[in-house]
């Protein structure tokens, strides 16, 4: 026997407005169907609440029923000014589906207390006498999760109260990444900055490294330079220090340079250098 739009309908509301009233378990088991296979899903991750995600199939009896899923949700839940709407009824496959709307409590453990505005929807499926075999329900898991764990009034303070609220911080943060675009980089002392080199000066020979007695000095000069402070590539700032052999350590930004040392460059650092280099290319030829 097909219903009619208007059975459904009446059918659907009976349903919600029992629920809305917070109607004892029987009450609104009397709205499933007693001749087909009912069941009941609220959408959602399992882990997010004890009755999320989970498939209750019978009518009563055993931890799955559809009359344990009505129990999980009084015993966790408390709502307040509950409203259904956009009604959309389907006669051929009878289905119907609506929007609602609450104030959610969650009223166990850690939660306990703790409140959210929530917009849900239902599925429902009807068998030939209008009552209900299939519950579907879609609702803010994420909020119900966070009442769950004790931590949703926290995260409620970060939130906008309106769109137009949502709409100014997303200004804010547009002009704070931009005002951080225009800040101009640090300014560093040109006479401290430091390049990295990886190979000790001095000329590979048949015994290893050699320095010339007119390096000598100069050589000696690079090498104690290293217990001074140089400016880190990372941070800009004059903070870099040997920490120990071929460890370079930035005491601002904590990064550490491994392998190499870090020389100055002053004018007898690059008179070493290139003389190295010269002395090099005379070897090799």
């Amino acid at each position: 026997m097909s219903l009619s739009r208007a059975q459904l309908l009446a059918s659907a509301t009976a349903l919600c407005n029992a629920f809305a009233s917070q109607a004892p378990v029987d009450d609104i088991l009397a709205h499933f169907s007693s001749t087909h296979a009912v069941s009941a899903r609220e959408h959602g991750l399992p882990l997010l609440a004890p009755f999320l995600g989970r498939p209750f199939s019978g009518l009563r009896g055993g931890p799955s029923s559809v009359e344990a899923y009505f129990k999980l949700l009084q015993k966790y839940l408390r709502y307040e000014d509950m409203s259904f709407g956009e009604w959309i009824v389907d006669t051929e496959a009878r289905k119907v589906s609506c929007k609602g709307k609450a104030k959610f409590v969650w009223t166990e453990g850690v939660g306990d207390g703790q409140s959210w505005d929530e917009q849900f929807a239902y599925f429902l499926d009807f068998d030939q006498d209008g009552k209900v075999t299939d519950y579907q329900v879609f609702a803010d898991s994420g909020a119900a999760y966070l009442a769950w764990t004790g931590r949703l009034k926290e995260k409620q303070k970060f939130m906008p109260k309106s769109v137009d609220g949502a709409v100014a911080l997303q200004e804010t943060l547009a002009s704070l990444a931009d005002a951080a675009l225009d800040i101009p980089p640090p300014t560093l002392n040109p006479s401290r900055w430091c390049t990295k080199r990886t190979r000790k000066v001095g000329v590979t020979g048949k015994y290893g490294v050699r320095y010339g007695a007119s390096l000598r000095k100069q050589v000696k000069k690079m090498e104690i330079t290293q217990h001074a402070r140089y400016t880190c590539t990372f941070c800009g700032k004059d903070s870099v220090k040997r920490q120990a052999v071929g460890i370079w350590h930035c005491k601002s930004c904590k990064k550490v340079v491994a392998g190499g040392a870090w020389t100055v460059s002053t004018t007898a650092a690059a008179t070493v250098r290139s003389t190295v280099r010269r002395l090099r290319e005379i070897t090799e030829a």
